[in-house]
């Protein structure tokens, strides 16, 4: 009877791991999207800490307590009768002239206002893509000092969706030459999934 009760909850324990969408491995820091069909593999010289987003639309989100250094992933699904076989290019030059509007829309409600907002068309894990730099300025009360953030992003089309891959930098930091090399290396642990049909 116990040999059956045992059994009975391993396979329980197997169905729950093989039914989630996701995993995140605190020791080695890569986390992995089935349903999304991307994995993050994070250095492993720092830890990080996986934190829920705020915004509908992230899937992942982890910082490191010690540099604040943040990383994102947003996914949208695609309103479009053939989302599977759109490129984020065919997006670029619409993205790129409503992007000041976008910005002013976001510091109208956040208070973060836009300094710079550059956008070039690019390849990352062999998708057509198009690359961010944003630097966002932030006067509060709440701070003693201007709150001053780069983001670096990486956008493309997969599968019906919409990724922007995204870390998050304080401007001090990110002054840096170490640390944009850093970065560099925080995006070479970003890879798609392959689905196969």
């Amino acid at each position: 009877m116990l040999r059956l009760v045992f059994m009975f909850l391993m396979t329980q324990c197997v169905l729950c791991v093989h039914g989630q969408s996701y995993r995140w491995n605190p020791e080695d820091f890569v986390y992995s999207n089935f349903k999304y069909a991307f994995s993050w593999s994070l250095p492993t010289d720092m830890d990080w800490k996986k934190i829920s987003g705020t915004e509908k639309h992230t899937i992942f989100k982890a910082y490191q307590p010690d540099t604040y250094i943040t990383v994102v992933v947003n996914v949208n699904q695609i309103q479009h009768e053939k989302a599977n076989d759109i490129s984020i290019w065919d997006f670029y030059d619409k993205i790129v002239s409503q992007s000041k509007q976008i910005d002013q829309y976001i510091e109208k409600n956040t208070g973060n206002k836009t300094v710079k907002h550059t956008f070039e068309k690019c390849m990352f894990c062999g998708k057509q893509a198009y690359k961010t730099y944003q630097h966002t300025y932030l006067k509060d009360d709440r701070y003693e000092e201007p709150y001053e953030i780069i983001t670096i992003a990486y956008s493309y089309a997969y599968r019906g969706f919409t990724y922007m891959a995204s870390v998050k930098v304080h401007k001090a930091l990110y002054e840096f030459d170490e640390i944009k090399s850093y970065i560099n290396e925080i995006f070479r642990g970003y890879s798609i999934i392959n689905q196969y049909e």
